[in-house]
């Protein structure tokens, strides 16, 4: 009994991280046909080292210039930008020039946010018979209650949503699935003992063969 009560029980998780992804300030599709051969925006041209912009979220941040300003706390705007100054890094980028650049700013982008999450399971199984158990398991994702944003745009145009982050990624807070029950048989112990119910062998030499439970499964919220 106390074995059914304290034996049995698992966890179980899944952790997720990363860095940030390569992010892009972009110009029209139309530069070198961008949009309409490659499918994406064209990258404008960093004119100082982009990983001095650095890839955490400002808070509080009002945008000036018409730049980040829909973030503007004051008009009830969220506040955050991926920048202190979106102005400014506004400012340190430039146009693609055909005449004398080889490439877009996509060979020298920026890094987005960084994500990390993490995703658990508790759950006990239990033995009722040789043959049947059953199984309780909870699910909890985002666990920590952890907020990811999404990276927000960089754009030329509209240039006034330039780094303002307004979206969070999903989960976008702690979710508990509320604990299923599985119920079902031991195939592991099904399959080692169909050789047993159907190989023994009596006193005068025959095969005795014994039916055994056939597998089964049942999974369903509590």
């Amino acid at each position: 009994m106390a074995n059914q009560l304290l034996g049995g029980w698992y966890t179980t998780g899944i952790f997720s991280a990363f860095s940030g992804l390569p992010l892009f300030v972009t110009e029209s599709n139309q530069v070198w046909g961008g949009g309409s051969i490659f499918g994406f925006a064209v990258g404008l041209i960093p004119t100082v080292n982009p990983n001095t912009f650095g890839n955490s979220v400002h808070s509080g941040v009002a945008g000036s210039k018409g730049i980040g300003t829909p973030g503007n706390p004051a008009n009830k705007g969220s506040g955050l930008n991926l920048f202190a100054d979106p102005a400014a890094i506004f400012g340190d980028f430039r146009n693609v020039q055909i005449s004398k650049d080889g490439r877009t700013g996509r060979s020298n982008p920026l890094h987005g946010l960084p994500f990390w999450n993490l995703d658990s399971s508790l759950g006990k199984k239990t033995a009722l018979t040789e043959w049947v158990s059953i199984s309780i398991q909870a699910d909890f994702f985002n666990i920590f209650n952890h907020v990811n944003f999404a990276d927000p745009t960089l754009s030329l145009t509209p240039k006034a949503s330039f780094g303002v982050i307004s979206t969070q990624l999903v989960p976008t807070s702690r979710d508990i699935r509320l604990p299923t029950v599985a119920v079902g048989s031991s195939l592991a112990s099904a399959s080692n003992s169909r050789a047993d119910n159907f190989n023994r062998i009596s006193g005068s030499g025959k095969a005795q063969h014994k039916p055994f439970p056939a597998p089964f499964d049942f999974i369903g919220p509590i």
